[in-house]
């Protein structure tokens, strides 16, 4: 059934886990020229079957490896190494992370592949001291905002109807005017 999915569109991908039958129907995919990505992926001689089939990615479960005591870092390392060594393009897509502190630590160990979850995509667009120094500029810049529109208004001349707002209350309600909000981080990744 894979098969006849994947000729419904040409961009169709495959996926399926990192099991004795997962891999048999990834084969099959595999020979058809389907893109693939071997999941649950819990040991780094995984990578050994993702090489040899082509896969595109192979996805670890980092914060299960953790929570299993297993050496996540340790294995991620190695299925990198067997990787590199057999000249497979096969990607690690890190999956299964928890928290920023966990995509920081990977990102210095040379892994650039996360798919996220939505709270931890917001996260990772959030800081106290960025947010804290974002709302003390933008509380800046409306205080000095009033001054200079009156400022600017002097260097327009005024209309001497009436029935027309002076240039420094038009400038006012652009100031007051409420802003766009601002979409989740989530939105940006």
């Amino acid at each position: 059934s894979g098969l006849r999915i994947a000729g419904l569109w040409d961009k169709i991908k495959g996926k399926g886990p990192s099991t004795a039958e997962g891999l048999a129907a990834a084969k099959i995919l595999a020979d058809a020229k389907v893109p693939l990505t071997l999941t649950a992926a819990y040991a780094a001689h995984q990578m050994v079957a993702a090489a040899m089939l082509d896969a595109a990615y192979i996805a670890p479960y980092y914060g299960r490896l953790l929570e299993a005591d297993r050496d996540a870092d340790g294995i991620l390392e190695s299925m990198r190494s067997i990787r590199d060594k057999s000249g497979s393009q096969t990607r690690i897509l890190i999956a299964s992370l928890r928290s920023v502190e966990q995509i920081e630590h990977l990102l210095a160990l040379g892994h650039d592949t996360f798919p996220l979850a939505p709270e931890v995509a917001d996260a990772l667009a959030t800081d106290d001291m960025s947010d804290a120094a974002a709302a003390a500029s933008s509380v800046r810049s409306r205080d000095s905002a009033s001054p200079r529109a009156s400022n600017a208004a002097s260097t327009f001349p005024s209309s001497s109807s009436s029935s027309s707002p002076s240039r420094s209350s038009a400038a006012r309600v652009a100031s007051a005017a409420p802003r766009a909000s601002t979409p989740s981080p989530a939105a940006f990744l």
